[in-house]
């Protein structure tokens, strides 16, 4: 839903920009400004309704607090079944005893460990790929690309937004297809396809250049191209989301899934400010870039990157090699030392006094 709620956000702002470049005067441009006021307004007025987090409350001493929330939250069909109740309450502090006794609190742990410098670069590398697609530079700087095969102001906004309304379409379905298909199978064509898609634009624009070429089906082949690139971009942009949460277990999910969203947006930083000065001295060419940088990523996905569906916690463990079915230890475990099953258990027991939680039993 991220990515669905990110191209939402798009294809909502490339048509409120349509239809203002249509205006004069000063809505044109004020009405964009104070529209995105809305979403913030609504979310701020939202929150005074929203209920505090029981698992938050439970963690801070709070367990008849959080014990009421949960009762407020209670879905149709669990009724009003307080044995669903007490058990999804003992679940949330299982869950609270095993993150104090599991979780990393070191920044450094993540790289220096050789169990998560591993995860760390996955989870990093699909952000990044993300960002060296093009998608972004594509979509800020439209109605400048446009502009160089020959299009208006308004005419480039009106294929922006379509190019958008598409792009959204694809991100529904690719939401019903993700875990039928699996995420190496999606993302490997993604990549491929990008690469493929802008290798022909920059061709194209090499050979056909609006500025000394009159061929109008080279023009709309140009065009179709950034269709088809945000068809292929939808998988990539899906599962860049998805994928670090699923390879990351609790003890590092929250520094880890942190490191690899820091990655994205300082990337989309760097190339935000960076594509202007190049699509101005290289025009094209800077097209081509995007492409090797797709292609490697496709190699990469296929060279280092395991597929995740439908696989537990567990499952993604032995997946990395980090817990074995015969032994039962964790990645957390093995990581912290603590391979002796009796030592964790007397680690989580003194874990649940300092949070005031029951005290789970000792194994015999």
């Amino acid at each position: 839903m991220q990515q669905w709620m990110i191209g939402l956000g798009f294809v909502t702002a490339q048509w409120i920009g349509y239809g203002c470049s249509l205006t004069t005067g000063p809505f044109s441009w004020r009405f964009p400004l104070s529209f995105q006021a809305a979403p913030a307004i609504l979310l701020a007025a939202g929150a005074l309704f929203l209920p505090e987090s029981p698992r938050w409350l439970i963690e801070h001493g709070r367990p008849t607090d959080g014990h009421e929330v949960l009762k407020r939250l209670q879905t149709p069909h669990s009724g009003n079944n307080q044995q669903f109740l007490d058990d999804e309450f003992q679940q949330i502090q299982k869950a609270i005893i095993q993150e104090h006794t599991s979780i990393v609190k070191s920044w450094t742990t993540l790289l220096h460990h050789p169990i998560w410098r591993r995860r760390v670069l996955l989870g990093a590398g699909i952000q990044a790929f993300t960002q060296c697609s093009g998608i972004n530079v594509i979509y800020y700087y439209g109605p400048r690309i446009y502009a160089a095969l020959g299009f208006s102001t308004s005419r480039s906004l009106l294929i922006i937004g379509i190019s958008g309304a598409l792009g959204q379409t694809w991100n529904t379905l690719c939401l019903f297809a993700l875990d039928r298909i699996g995420r190496r199978k999606l993302l490997i064509p993604s990549l491929l396809g990008m690469g493929a898609t802008l290798c022909v634009e920059a061709t194209l624009f090499q050979f056909f250049n609006p500025a000394n070429s009159h061929n109008a089906n080279a023009l709309r082949a140009q065009v179709a191209m950034y269709f088809v690139f945000t068809l292929f971009f939808t998988s990539l942009g899906v599962i860049s989301w998805i994928y670090p949460s699923e390879i990351f277990p609790t003890a590092i999910r929250a520094r880890g899934t942190s490191v690899s969203t820091f990655v994205n947006w300082s990337l989309n930083l760097v190339f935000a400010q960076c594509s202007p000065i190049a699509l101005s001295r290289v025009g094209y060419k800077y097209f081509y870039c995007f492409m090797v940088f797709n292609w490697v990523g496709a190699v990469l996905v296929w060279a280092f990157f395991p597929e995740t569906l439908g696989k537990t916690l567990e499952g993604v463990e032995e997946v990395f090699g980090t817990q074995k079915k015969d032994d039962g230890v964790s990645s957390e475990a093995f990581a912290s030392g603590d391979k002796d099953n009796g030592v964790v258990s007397e680690r989580r027991i003194d874990s649940a006094e300092k949070i005031g939680l029951q005290k789970p039993p000792v194994p015999s």
